[in-house]
């Protein structure tokens, strides 16, 4: 793991056929109060447009990082893919 900012967040979001939802959630983490933070996206192999749409959001927002894990491995794996990648002093999903 990454060295740790003092006070900084990591948002760690597991991604499976979200698509639909994906933006608005994003959109409300980086544009909410807290600025200081991370989203990290980790999409699961999902059978719809989920990662395309995990690309574009990361190439918007600066704050956006998105990984695919290469095959479908559920919520625990993804999770914890999200937290070898988390650079902040907090974690939430």
């Amino acid at each position: 793991m990454e060295q740790e900012k003092q006070g900084f967040i990591s948002v760690i979001i597991p991604v499976y056929k979200a698509e639909q939802y994906l933006r608005k959630c994003v959109e409300s983490i980086v544009y909410g109060e807290e600025q200081d933070l991370e989203v990290i996206l980790v999409e699961d192999c999902s059978p719809d447009g989920s990662w395309q749409l995990c690309q574009q959001l990361a190439e918007e927002f600066a704050q956006v990082k998105c990984l695919r894990n290469d095959r479908n491995s559920g919520v625990s794996y993804t999770r914890n893919r999200g937290l070898d990648t988390a650079s902040g002093q907090y974690v939430l999903f």
